[in-house]
């Protein structure tokens, strides 16, 4: 990525894809645990039988502590970025 966010992106991602492959889940159901041990409701697309299995498997995973340090302690917050879209004045 040649960032530093971009770094720290893929650092992010490289220990969800380890602990996903220790505990034999996907990564996706690794993301859905993480959120829910912080205790908030996830919000998930169930388009596939695949995800609704990925949800499945996020609701009965249980992160350690450690496993929880583990995925976090690589993340920093990014800065917040305005969504809307530049304003253009016209000359009348």
């Amino acid at each position: 990525m040649g960032t530093y966010e971009g770094t720290i992106d893929e650092e992010v991602i490289n220990r969800v894809e380890k602990v996903a492959k220790d505990k034999g889940v996907t990564m996706a159901s690794v993301a859905t645990a993480w959120v829910i041990s912080k205790g908030c409701a996830p919000i998930v697309g169930l388009n596939s039988e695949k995800r609704i299995q990925e949800v499945v498997d996020a609701v009965k995973l249980k992160l350690t502590e450690e496993e929880i340090t583990y995925l976090e302690e690589a993340y920093a917050p990014k800065r917040a970025v305005d969504p809307s879209p530049p304003k253009f004045s016209q000359a009348r």
